[in-house]
């Protein structure tokens, strides 16, 4: 993907970011970057005049006197740069996780369709790996800073100290100098615009490597043999990051063999120079240690700087990665909204499409139906009908590719998305459980906050009472045994009970209901069917399911083919049609061993 964003301004991103987590930092970064400039300087004077004041030719007390005053001096710096630098340092890990949980925050936060599609989760890889390690950018900006800054300055004054010496192993040390960081610039270059080749084998690895020690695919993968499945396959993606690892290694090594040649002519020609003079006669003693250790840190300076250029480049891509993950465009409205409705609501799609991102075909082909205040309306086809899409849809997950979906007259782009979602009461096939209390699962809410009387009722009329009761702790036991030492493991028709319960805590105005009895047993079904009116009492609600007996408690059955309504009506309109639904409801009332009530009705 190309970058959206100039170096500079992601630098200057990460600056400001840091400095709203952490206004410290840059006060710490600031007071550290004059001591990094004194310590090697009060170093090369203290030798220089340690070797000038010959013991014999100095008194002892003055020789004594400025041994003590600068090391006394290097000591207080060394220990002002400890204190600082462990200061930025602990800055800089709050900062980071700081990113860390941007970054969760914008995974929960953003359109459902943004986070679901595989692009979206590329870039929330990338973002993650970005800031993941401590030495990411956003973690090592204000020490590059540090560093950029000393050597600068430092480079400033020492080229003062060199030129009058020998002007020209400033030039010499400068010019190879930029050669190594060009080198370097070549390097983290090709690392940014080839990183998104290894990141999704590296999402691959990771998915593989929870699923392999997830209990709950245990089971499976015993039974069906899956142990050399997955290894083959975990071999395949790690040999394909391998590739990739091996190819930036070797990158990362030619680049190092070539500052090391640079850095070895700039030592032969520097330090030669300095020997020459020396024994030529041009040079004390004192000087020729004091110029040795200047051009020694000056390489350092500019070693430290060209390093530091690149390393804030490479940060610079940190920050393009988090950034184009955090400023993801989403598809709904996440700010002011139009005011939600009140009461029962009424729905209408008008002349809606959908298509998947890289999909041939639309999943969801010009729906146009209105869905009454407090109607119960069913939805009913075969799988990959489009059933699911559509209460998706419906429910501002995704956005439609074409038309639009009003509620109450209002097209739900209106909406404050977030607002919108507390509309509707739902239950989905995939059941996501937190590893929490039971009841906090239900309410979704902290202990102090869940209304008893409320909870009880959802549990009473999600058929989940019974089994709540059982329970030693109740309602606060806790689930996920992975999660919870004292945890307990619901079976798949507990969970839609839960879920159900959940639902019914919620009390949207809008009941969706996916396939909510798929995993209950008959009796627990005909329950749930017994008192449907009572669950969707005063509410709108759709009803999603391929058992067609369930469609007899709705007002309306859309029958769904390929995206289309192929049929709508009644039940009884549609058994009079004798279409595609009351095929459908034959060959369910025979399999049930219900020929005799299907041809009654």
């Amino acid at each position: 993907m190309e970058k959206k964003h100039t170096v500079m301004g992601n630098i200057w991103f990460l600056i400001r970011q840091s400095f709203l987590l952490d206004k410290g930092m840059l006060l710490a970064a600031a007071a550290r970057v004059p001591i990094h400039i004194l310590i090697p300087l009060l170093g090369s004077y203290l030798t220089k005049y340690m070797t000038s004041l010959i013991p014999g030719q100095t008194e002892e007390a003055s020789l004594l006197w400025y041994i003590l005053s600068y090391s006394g001096a290097l000591l207080l710096l060394n220990l002002a740069d400890n204190y600082v630098g462990a200061k930025l340092k602990y800055d800089a890990v709050f900062v980071r996780l700081g990113y860390l949980g941007r970054i969760a925050d914008k995974n929960m936060d953003a359109d459902y369709q943004n986070v679901e599609d595989p692009g979206g989760q590329l870039l929330a890889q990338k973002a993650k790996e970005a800031v993941y390690s401590d030495k990411s950018g956003a973690e090592q900006l204000f020490a590059q800073m540090v560093d950029i800054l000393s050597s600068v300055l430092g480079l400033a004054l020492y080229s003062v100290l060199l030129w009058e010496f020998m002007p020209w192993a400033v030039a010499l040390l400068f010019v190879l100098g930029v050669a190594d960081f060009l080198a370097g610039q070549l390097f983290s270059g090709w690392q940014y615009r080839n990183r998104s080749r290894w990141a999704e084998h590296d999402r691959h690895l990771g998915y593989l490597g929870s699923r392999a020690g997830d209990y709950r695919a245990a089971k499976d993968i015993r039974l069906f043999s899956l142990a050399s499945w997955f290894h083959a396959l975990y071999r395949e993606f790690l040999d394909d990051r391998t590739y990739w690892y091996r190819k930036e290694e070797g990158k990362r090594l030619g680049v190092s063999l070539a500052c090391l040649l640079l850095a070895f002519c700039r030592d032969v020609l520097a330090y030669g120079m300095l020997i020459w003079r020396l024994f030529g006669g041009q040079m004390e003693i004192s000087d020729f240690i004091f110029y040795f250790t200047i051009i020694t840190q000056y390489s350092v300076w500019i070693f430290t700087m060209m390093n530091s250029l690149v390393a804030m480049k490479a940060s610079s891509y940190t920050a393009e990665d988090v950034r184009q993950f955090l400023e993801m465009e989403d598809l709904f409205n996440h700010g002011q909204g139009a005011p939600l409705p009140e009461g029962t609501c009424e729905i209408r799609f008008r002349h809606v499409g959908f298509r998947y991102p890289g999909a041939g075909q639309d999943t969801i082909n010009d729906l146009d139906f209105t869905i009454k205040k407090g109607e119960k309306v069913a939805i009913v086809g075969a799988n990959g009908a489009g059933k699911t899409t559509l209460v998706k849809l419906l429910c501002g997950l995704y956005a439609p590719t074409r038309g639009s979906i009003l509620v109450d007259g209002t097209d739900i782009r209106d909406f404050n998305i977030d607002q919108y979602f507390g509309l509707y009461s739902v239950v989905f096939q995939d059941i996501y459980l937190c590893p929490t209390t039971i009841a906090r699962n239900i309410a979704l809410a902290q202990d102090l906050r869940i209304d008893r009387g409320r909870l009880d009722r959802a549990l009473d009329l999600s058929g989940f009472g019974a089994k709540v009761e059982s329970l030693p702790e109740k309602e606060d036991t806790l689930l996920l045994k992975g999660v919870q030492e004292k945890g307990i493991e619901l079976s798949g028709g507990e969970k839609q009970k839960l879920a159900l319960a959940r639902a019914l805590y919620k009390d949207g105005r809008i009941v969706v209901l996916d396939e909510p009895t798929a995993a209950l047993d008959p009796i627990a079904e005909s329950e749930i069917y017994r008192k449907y009116s009572e669950l969707t009492a005063g509410r709108t609600s759709v009803f999603i399911s391929h058992r067609l007996a369930s469609t007899r408690f709705c007002d309306t059955i859309l029958v769904l083919e390929e995206g289309r309504i192929a049929e709508r009506g009644s039940h009884e309109q549609l058994m009079a049609l004798d279409g595609k639904y009351a095929a459908m409801f034959r060959v369910q009332s025979r399999y049930y061993g219900q020929e005799g009530e299907a041809e009654r009705i």
